[in-house]
């Protein structure tokens, strides 16, 4: 699913990159970065973010 959004938002000429974010699941400190969940948008001069 984030990788289909992440080319839908390509193809409508946003520059995206992926930002990997950590789960916790209760635990009181993050883990390895191992899930995909928000993107970083670039529109000339803005940026934004987005999720899935």
């Amino acid at each position: 699913m984030n990788k289909l959004f992440g080319l839908a938002l390509e193809a409508l000429d946003f520059t995206v990159w992926a930002i990997l974010c950590r789960g916790r699941m209760g635990a009181p400190e993050g883990g390895p970065r191992t899930h995909q969940d928000v993107f970083r948008l670039r529109a000339d001069p803005r940026q934004w973010r987005a999720r899935a």
